[in-house]
């Protein structure tokens, strides 16, 4: 008889338990599916109990298809941004949050999820027009400065010689004022394609401005290497252009200022590279000049206002 009237007593505590969770089971869909954004409850172990309406319309997936299923499966982290997964294999950039509760006595879990690719792809954009040249889509001054002082800590790190050439193109004056500026557009354009093709991955190549260029050759281990890459890229400049149904040459001065041997800091090797430049537009048309060749008065008689 004691016996049966324990187990009568732990069948009741049992039953009171289980009416309590399923309340506070209603409870939570009831509050959950009242919220905008999607909400997820996984347990302790990551595996989820419970997702409300806006998750399944943001994810794809019903509630039956998703409970048991581990959270990663569904979220993932990727460089510190979450990233969900659609049944239809879209990626999500998404906002996550994530708090602790207690369900039933029991420590959950809750992520709140806000799908964010619209904004991202408009942070994106506008990045784009920040720091990219409109016409050739290549980096413009601000995003060039950023990676030269990045390049020459890697650099310095790595005892390697790092090269900053500042391109002016000749003969592109005349293009414009007798064909037109759309065809000198479209001259730049190809000009973009073929510098980008020839420079390496690691290496940056940036519209300063109107004909001029600058480029960053990373991971030298020597000026002579510089000098090779700068050659080629010049050889590539200077291959005819053909544009509506014409060909039209361009030619390039080039000059050169490397790390460590002509400067330490991005803007020191930037002007010395645009001393060189401006030595060889007015004394050698067309040819690649090294600051360290130049005299201490050609070096100074080529000094200008970046």
């Amino acid at each position: 008889m004691l016996a049966l009237l324990n187990f009568s007593f732990a069948l009741s505590i049992y039953l009171l338990d289980l009416r309590r969770t399923h309340r506070e089971l209603d409870l939570i869909d009831s509050i959950i599916n009242r919220v905008a954004a999607g909400v997820l409850v996984a347990d302790k172990w990551g595996n989820i109990l419970r997702v409300n309406q806006p998750m399944e319309s943001l994810f794809g997936y019903s509630e039956s298809e998703l409970v048991g299923h581990p959270v990663g499966s569904l979220i993932r982290e990727e460089a510190g941004e979450r990233f969900g997964s659609h049944r239809d294999g879209r990626q999500l950039h998404c906002s996550v949050e994530v708090s602790q509760a207690q369900l039933g006595g029991r420590p959950v879990q809750v992520y709140t999820v806000v799908d964010v690719s619209d904004e991202r792809k408009a942070r994106d954009r506008l990045s784009v027009l920040a720091y990219h040249d409109q016409l050739t889509g290549l980096p413009n001054r601000l995003l060039f400065d950023d990676r030269l002082k990045l390049e020459l800590n890697h650099a310095r790190r790595r005892n390697s010689v790092l090269a900053v050439l500042f391109i002016d193109l000749d003969r592109f004056k005349p293009i414009n004022d007798n064909c037109g500026h759309d065809v000198g557009d479209q001259v730049l354009r190809q000009l973009a394609l073929r510098m980008t093709a020839t420079l390496r991955n690691s290496d940056t190549v940036s519209r300063w401005g109107g004909d001029e260029f600058t480029v960053i050759l990373t991971d030298l281990e020597s000026v002579e290497d510089g000098i090779t890459l700068a050659n080629t890229l010049i050889g590539e400049i200077t291959k005819p252009y053909r544009v509506e149904g014409g060909t039209l040459e361009l030619g390039a001065s080039v000059g050169m200022a490397c790390y460590p041997v002509d400067g330490e800091s991005a803007a020191l090797l930037l002007q010395r590279a645009d001393q060189a430049m401006y030595w060889a537009k007015r004394n050698e048309t067309g040819t690649l000049a090294l600051f360290s060749g130049l005299t201490q008065a050609e070096q100074q008689e080529s000094s200008r206002e970046l």
